[in-house]
């Protein structure tokens, strides 16, 4: 009885298998949409000095920044500080949904002659965010970020 050798067939069936999954792979990583913290990351990244010494103003303020979440009416209050120059306050609110970059917005920075402002987070997704604010006063820029928590 001769013995017959299965080597051959044993190694073809491997690199078909090989290369079956490393093509199946391919076409499930392209189809995975990719959702970067930020778009823009390189143009951000040759300001970053900027935006360590925006954070670090932000932090030597006597007053903070305040947020409050009032779940029951689904808004979002926010207070500033007083500042030394009279004048007025610009800038931007961006909320971040770190699970989902699709769900990011921005608002523009609007308090009142209080230093107080209400956003409407109704239409929001429950869930973890991030509120980020950057505004100037005078010549200077802050940034701070928060946590927020939709229920």
């Amino acid at each position: 009885m001769k013995k017959e050798n299965i080597w051959p067939i044993g190694i073809t069936i491997f690199f078909i298998l090989f290369v079956a999954i490393f093509v199946t792979l391919l076409i499930y990583s392209r189809t995975v949409p990719v959702n970067l913290v930020s778009k823009n990351y390189y143009q951000k990244a040759v300001h970053f000095q900027e935006h360590i010494e925006s954070v670090e103003r932000a932090s030597t303020l006597k007053e903070s920044v305040q947020l409050q979440y009032d779940k029951t009416q689904q808004s979002l209050a926010l207070w500033f500080p007083k500042q030394k120059t009279d004048s007025p306050t610009e800038g931007q609110i961006n909320f971040f949904r770190p699970s989902d970059s699709r769900m990011d917005f921005k608002i523009p920075l609007k308090p009142d002659t209080e230093g107080r402002q209400m956003i409407d987070l109704s239409g929001l997704k429950t869930g973890y965010w991030k509120v980020q604010i950057e505004w100037k006063t005078g010549r200077e820029d802050y940034y701070l970020e928060k946590p927020l928590t939709i229920q």
